[in-house]
Parts: structure tokens; sequence; C-alpha cells
């Protein structure tokens, strides 16, 4: 009679003995692979539920070579029907553009193990998916790899959870890190000019408030008056609008209170930004086309980025001007220092301010250096941008 299902130390799968009849004779069937098994650990003591469901049909198998009916070998579950029955049955619980959505990301998915002869669902390992990942990072943005990894994963949990296999292999499969932002872009102050010289009024103000005061556009959009003190000379940034999940301050400077103590004039509502409708928040969509019309139309520099690059433009002008790293940092709402540092890249006019304050003042008291401090001409000012 078959064997029970045992697990195979060296090859870290669920194996059983099984009669294939009188020509074949005895054969060893693999069921499934244990993708968390780790050599050297204690063996699993129970098979998992797919290998349970492939031993009930060698037994049966069995059985039927016994009396003389010709048997063939059992195929694992089918990876394309196996996907394409998800998608049948997400289609009546999930709505057209979901499922659509979900059908674009299996068809690839499929297509790519097709291609290293992956065709069945015990196949998918842990390894297969993080190999799928990275892939996917080489020619697709973070957020889109993101995606796709949890449109797939939802897809292996359903089958988890009805015994269909053993574990879900997307979970210990990383989405690769978003690449580091080296030197980020940002505008100087003549391109700002020109910027806001072509803009809108509601534009113009946006710019002047985001390039003096560092905030997100999320931020930025979310802000209310209450937010705002103009005693203390800050903008205190709530930590339901914070990226980082914490509240913080961002300086109130020249550009910005000039703008915020005109609008608050002839304040409406208590959002300082909204919407056409007067009363609604504004949506980044809106911003980001304007901002991109208005570089069009000005022939600044096009960086693209146009809602977050008055935040680089922002942290570039303060650590250009001599504002301390740790400052900078604390005015952003940044978890750490080491996020401040990729605005620590030096312009080259300011390197030049530097060199020459610093070689004057050599040439001054030549044996004695002393202590250098901040060119006039670079000193952060309190109408910064």
């Amino acid at each position: 009679m078959a064997s029970d299902p045992y697990f195979d130390k060296s090859r870290a799968k669920w194996r059983m003995k099984w009669w294939a009849g009188t020509q074949a004779g005895w054969k060893i069937a693999t069921l499934c692979e244990h993708p968390g098994w780790v050599r050297g650990a204690k063996p699993p003591r129970r098979p998992p539920a797919e290998a349970e469901r492939l031993a009930r049909k060698y037994r049966d198998m069995e059985i039927k070579a016994r009396h003389g009916v010709e048997v063939a070998e059992v195929r694992a579950l089918d990876l394309k029907d196996f996907l394409e029955s998800y998608q049948a049955s997400a289609a009546i619980a999930k709505s057209a553009g979901t499922t659509k959505a979900t059908g674009i990301v299996h068809r690839e998915f499929l297509a790519w193990c097709q291609m290293r002869e992956i065709v069945n669902v015990v196949q998918v390992t842990a390894e297969v998916c993080r190999n799928f990942l990275d892939d996917l990072a080489k020619s697709k943005r973070h957020n889109t790899v993101s995606n796709y990894k949890n449109r797939l994963a939802t897809a292996w949990s359903q089958a988890y959870y009805e015994g269909k296999i053993a574990a879900n292999p997307w979970t210990r499969a990383k989405v690769p890190g978003k690449p580091r932002q080296e030197n980020p872009p940002y505008w100087t102050e003549e391109e700002v000019a020109k910027l806001v010289g072509v803009c809108k009024p509601w534009l113009a103000d946006l710019v002047n408030v985001g390039v003096s005061s560092g905030l997100r556009i999320s931020a930025l959009l979310a802000l209310e008056w209450d937010d705002v003190d103009f005693a203390d000379g800050v903008i205190r940034v709530r930590a339901v609008n914070s990226k980082s999940g914490k509240a913080y301050s961002a300086p109130l400077l020249g550009r910005a209170r000039d703008v915020l103590e005109r609008l608050h004039f002839t304040a409406e509502t208590k959002l300082i930004f909204t919407g056409s409708a007067k009363k609604q928040r504004m949506h980044s969509q809106v911003t980001f086309r304007a901002i991109s019309r208005a570089v069009e139309r000005s022939g600044v520099s096009d960086h693209g980025h146009y809602n977050h690059i008055l935040r680089h433009t922002f942290a570039t002008w303060a650590v250009n001007k001599g504002v301390p790293l740790k400052v900078v940092s604390q005015w952003l709402g940044h978890a750490s220092i080491t996020q401040t540092e990729v605005y620590a890249h030096a312009d080259p006019t300011e390197m030049k301010r530097w060199a020459d304050r610093f070689g004057q003042m050599l040439e001054a008291t030549p044996s004695s250096p002393g202590t250098l401090s901040p060119p006039a001409t670079s000193q952060y000012r309190a109408d910064v941008g």
C-alpha cells in the first residue's frame, strides 16, 4: 500500500511512495516543497494541506493500478488555471476596474513564469517571488512593484486559507528598496522669481509659501489657519499630515509670512488653500498640473517633481546659506538627519563665496586663522527664497 507523506530533508520536500502498476512498479512522488524549512532545523511534523490533497489522489490511483487500470502521474495545481480561477471569483466580489488591473498583473506574472518553465503553483517559492520583484523593479517604479506584489499575494493568500497550498510565498518576498535620490532637483532664486511671474495669483501664493516653509504639498494643502502661529513665527504640521506620523514645526519666514498675513485678512474658510468650490480641500493633482504648465510658460529648468520640488528648493537653499543640517532636518520633519543629508550638495556659487571669505581671512591673519563665520552674502536671511 502507498506510504504516508514523509518529509525528505535532503530536498526539503514532502514525498510519498506508491504502486503505479505491474509495469511501472513502485514510484516516489513529490507532493510539494516546504519553502520555510532550513537545513539543520527540525523536520515539520504534519504535511501541509496541499501534500495531503495530492496524497489522496495517489492512493486512489494506486487502487486503480492494482485493479489493472492504467494511471498517469498527478500534476500539481496548474498556475494558469489557478490564476484564472481566482480572477473569476474576484470578478464577482470586486469592481470591474480592480478585476481588470489584477488580470493585467496576473498575466504578466504568468508570462514571466512560463519563460522560466514554472507551470504549477507549488513551483512558486519565495525565491521565485523575489526574483520576479527584482526584475520588475528594473523597469517600474517602487510603488508599482508594491502594487504588483499586493495583488499577487492576495491570490496566494486565498489559496492558502482554502488549503490548496502549504504557505504563501509572497509574505517572505520583500519589494526592492526605493533608490535614494542623490542631489534632489531644485530651482534658484532667479528661477523661482521667473516662475512666480507667470503663475496665477493663487498658485503664486502657494509657490511662495512652499519654497519658504519646506512643507510637503499634502501638508500645504491641508494647512488650516489654526496651524499658523504668527506670534512665534512657525507653521505647525499635524501628525495626520506628516509623512513620519509625528507633528513638527516649520518656519514662518519672509515671503511665506507676507502671503499668509495678506490672505488672513480675507479668509473665509479654515483651510488656507482651497479648491474651486472655496470650501473643499484642493487635490495635489491640480497643483501638479498647474506648476507643470507654469514651468513650461516660464522656461525655467524642468526637473519634474512639480509638487515636491518646492520642498527640495527650500531645503537646498537653507543648507547652501549655512543653516546647520540638524536645524533643516527639524524644519522638514525628518525622522533622521540622514534623510536631510541628500541636500548637502554644495552650490558652485556658494562654494566660491565661502572660498573667497576663507581666503580673505587667511590673508588677514596668516598665523591665526581663527573661526570662520558665514559670508555676508550667504547668511540665511528671514526672506529665504
